[in-house]
This record gives C-alpha cells, sequence and structure tokens, in this order.
C-alpha cells in the first residue's frame, strides 16, 4: 500500500496571499484540520495547519517582549511569533518547511517521516507540485484495511454509501464523509467530535443501515481550536 492509495485528494489548496479568516472558514467548512500553501505556478511553498492559527485565539497584547526573554529566545525566534500573532494572511503565518513524500511511499516509510519528524501530517508531491496529504488518520484507516486481509465488498459501499447519505444532512454531523469506514459490515468512525451527544447518535444511525454488523468508534474530542470556534 502507497501514499497515493491512502491519501486525502483532492487537495485543498490556497495562495500565499489568502486571509487568515478565509483560511479558517475554509477547514471549518471542509472539516479538515490543514491547507497548502501553493505558487501561482501550483507549486507547493508552505502549509497552513490549525497548530498555526492557535495563536490568533490568544489576546493579542502589543506591549514588547520582556528583555529578559532575549537572553533565552532568539530574534528571528521572536520576529517569527510576532508575524504569527498579527499576520493577515498564509504567507505568514504558514509553516515554509514541509515534508514531502512521493505518490510511492509505503505505509513504513511514511510512518518512519512522521514519527521522525514529529508531525501530524505530510504532503504527498509529483515534482514540486503537491498532489494529495497523508495524515496520522489515514496511516490508522490504512492499518485497520490491511488488517481485514481484504478490500471493501459490494455490501460495504453500499451500507457506506446509505450511512453518508443519512449522515450528511444532519446538522451535527461534523467530523467529515471521509472519516466513514466500512469494512466487512463494521462502521468506523474517526476525527474529532464534540461532544457525548454526537458519538451516540452516530453509532445509532450507523446500527440503522441494513447490514452494518457493528461500530466501531476511533473519534477524539476535538483539539482546542476546533472547540474555541465551534
Amino acid at each position: 500500500m502507497q501514499a497515493r492509495d491512502i491519501m486525502s485528494h483532492p487537495l485543498i489548496t490556497v495562495s500565499p496571499t489568502t486571509s487568515v479568516l478565509e483560511i479558517a472558514e475554509l477547514l471549518l467548512q471542509k472539516k479538515i484540520s490543514a491547507v497548502a500553501v501553493v505558487d501561482d505556478k501550483g507549486r507547493l511553498v508552505g502549509i497552513v495547519s490549525e497548530a498555526n492559527l492557535m495563536p490568533r485565539a490568544e489576546p493579542i497584547d502589543d506591549k514588547p517582549d520582556p528583555w529578559w526573554l532575549r537572553w533565552f529566545v532568539s530574534k528571528e525566534q521572536l520576529a517569527d511569533d510576532y508575524a504569527r500573532r498579527h499576520g493577515q494572511t498564509a504567507a505568514d503565518i504558514m509553516t515554509r518547511y514541509v515534508v514531502r513524500i512521493r505518490p510511492e511511499a509505503t505505509v513504513p516509510e511514511i510512518v518512519a517521516q512522521l514519527t521522525g519528524w514529529g508531525i501530524k501530517r505530510a504532503i504527498v508531491c509529483e515534482g514540486e507540485k503537491p498532489v494529495g496529504i497523508v495524515s496520522r488518520a489515514d496511516i490508522l484507516r490504512a492499518l485497520v484495511a490491511s488488517e481485514s486481509g481484504r478490500k471493501a465488498n459490494e455490501t460495504d459501499r453500499e451500507i457506506r454509501a446509505r450511512l453518508v447519505e443519512e449522515l450528511k444532512d444532519q446538522p451535527w454531523f461534523s467530523i467529515g464523509e471521509y472519516n466513514v469506514v466500512v469494512i466487512e459490515g463494521v462502521v468506523h468512525y474517526w476525527g474529532p467530535v464534540g461532544s457525548e451527544a454526537e458519538r451516540n447518535a452516530l453509532k445509532i444511525a450507523a446500527m440503522n443501515v441494513p447490514g452494518v454488523v457493528s461500530v466501531e468508534d476511533h473519534t477524539h474530542a476535538k483539539e482546542p481550536f476546533e472547540a474555541l470556534v465551534d
């Protein structure tokens, strides 16, 4: 199994001039945690994730940093922190060094990159152009699929189609369609949920679909930024 088999695509991208507000709205609308930043030729130049937006949730204090902080933090880091708190565009707040992987990269190779760099996601690139993104959640889904020993059959696809059709119109459904996986009649849910009530509703929705054997809940509570903007 390679990166091209498990990556999330099409990749959501923004330009360096896209505003911070537009990016935040895009993350919420698409139910994703990061967007790639590309130049006018479609080349990858950075990434903006929820982590890049977190400083925006803190009250902005325009007072100068205490003098003693300069003994422990470089001027470059202080300038970068200032830009992240006050920046208005993707170019101002994005992470410029992005871990890139080839579409042919195997799951073990991807895991080595994520764990080695201590990151949550990597961009799949063909040359300089991004074509997808692989996150830790994608890795977990791939592991679940490989453990089953078989690809989802036609019945699984039908079950998933019915379940997604039911969920997508529900106002409380927040994890996104790509976080609903069906393997041999077992529904697997991934991603951040807003409450225990949502978890319970997800289980009930799945069990009401003919052919569902059981539900495996792999969801997690929303991170601070997600909860803040709801």
